[in-house]
């Protein structure tokens, strides 16, 4: 399983290419509104199966839903059926971890909230990772956000054999 973001695609750039037998990739959480291609989940699932020979799934939704009503029939779509039985099979999660939450620091926060930003700032938000923000002791906060929020839960990725999280610069 994949996330999303620049520091995610600088890693895969990197990366050599391999044959790998019977490997398959998929998107971690929806994506954003808006964001510079290269760094977009399916462009970078779709990367990584490129490197390893392997096969890859896209996600079409994006990740923070306007509200919790509209996540669920994502999460209860036919279409959206693969992907969560493509997380249960996980064995590996590669994931960027978000820093600076200025609502002008991202490509994908303006799907937040005014109040999202508000309610973030007053549980003490200092950072995320698949869209999940959590406090400095790495608890979950804003759980209304959490139910609005399309990405593999942090509870489930605990329980992904191994996980790679990565982050770069002085705010993370």
């Amino acid at each position: 399983g994949i996330s999303w973001g620049s520091t995610l695609s600088k890693m895969i750039e990197k990366l050599e290419d391999r044959y790998v037998e019977n490997t398959f990739f998929c998107p971690l959480a929806g994506g954003p509104s808006h964001i510079n291609s290269k760094y977009h989940v399916n462009t970078l699932v779709y990367e990584m199966a490129k490197k390893f020979n392997g096969k890859s799934s896209f996600l079409n939704a994006t990740v923070i839903q306007k509200n919790e009503k509209l996540a669920q029939s994502i999460f209860q779509s036919k279409e959206f059926k693969d992907t969560i039985d493509s997380w249960e099979r996980l064995d590996v999660a590669v994931v960027g971890i978000g820093g600076d939450l200025d609502e002008g620091g991202s490509q994908w926060r303006d799907l937040l909230t005014t109040k999202d930003y508000q309610i973030l700032k007053k549980e003490g938000a200092v950072g995320e990772c698949c869209c999940r923000f959590l406090d400095k002791n790495g608890m979950l906060i804003s759980h209304e956000l959490q139910s609005r929020t399309i990405g593999l839960p942090l509870e489930k990725m605990a329980k992904i054999p191994h996980s790679i999280a990565i982050a770069r610069g002085n705010q993370k």
